[in-house]
């Protein structure tokens, strides 16, 4: 229980880092502390739950995580830290090789059928368990969703045009035959300012100066 339940009374205080496990980390079990935010730079600790698929190790998964957090931070003004965290709210169950399977009848009459790797409620980083197959590019494909970006034939500021057919939320389900592909990574400036967007957005209003002393 927060020992600080008495001064901050309109949080639960069984709160993990105040129920913000994307931006902060837990100090003590008292209050949280934002590593960076800046006009250049926001570094976020995104705490999640793991749930791994069986044979994966404590180390596995450690590299998994760091392997999604080098494809989120590839942008100079966004560094995401994921961090295995067994109390956070937010989880990642990778149990399953594929979710579920999907048909679709191409605008030139062909029925194609996807796997659908994984699955996540957009624009929520803190409330939801997602789910991955455990391929590095669709965790963070996932973990995107949550932080506010569609996919590219979906979204109103990222053409879904052949530049862009190595976005990150680029996928075989893509609306144009031609575009489908599983395999990129890439990130454009305004899908990265979305996510710090979203991000800013999930954080309660605190003094910074009373938490660090």
């Amino acid at each position: 229980m927060d020992p600080l339940t008495e001064k901050y009374n309109t949080w639960s205080p069984y709160a993990f880092s105040g129920n913000r496990v994307v931006d902060a980390r837990e100090l003590e079990g008292l209050e949280p502390l934002i590593t960076n935010n800046t006009n250049d730079k926001m570094t976020v600790d995104f705490h999640v739950n793991v749930i791994p698929k069986n044979g994966m190790t404590l180390q596995s998964v450690q590299d998994h995580l760091s392997s999604v957090s080098a494809i989120l931070s590839q942008n100079s003004g966004l560094q995401i830290n994921m961090i295995n965290n067994p109390k956070a709210t937010f989880g990642l169950d990778m149990t399953k090789s594929y979710q579920s399977k999907k048909v679709t009848i191409e605008k030139d009459g062909s029925i194609t059928t996807e796997k659908v790797l994984g699955e996540a409620r957009e624009g929520d980083p803190v409330n939801q368990t997602i789910s991955s197959n455990g391929n590095a590019k669709v965790t963070a494909h996932e973990i995107a969703h949550t932080l506010g970006i569609s996919h590219i034939w979906e979204s109103s500021n990222v053409s879904n045009t052949p530049e862009n057919i190595n976005n990150l939320q680029n996928s075989d389900g893509n609306s144009e035959k031609s575009m489908k592909k599983n395999s990129g990574t890439d990130l454009l400036p305004q899908q990265i300012n979305q996510m710090k967007k979203t991000i800013e957005l999930v954080q309660p209003k605190i003094k910074k100066d009373e938490i660090t002393q």
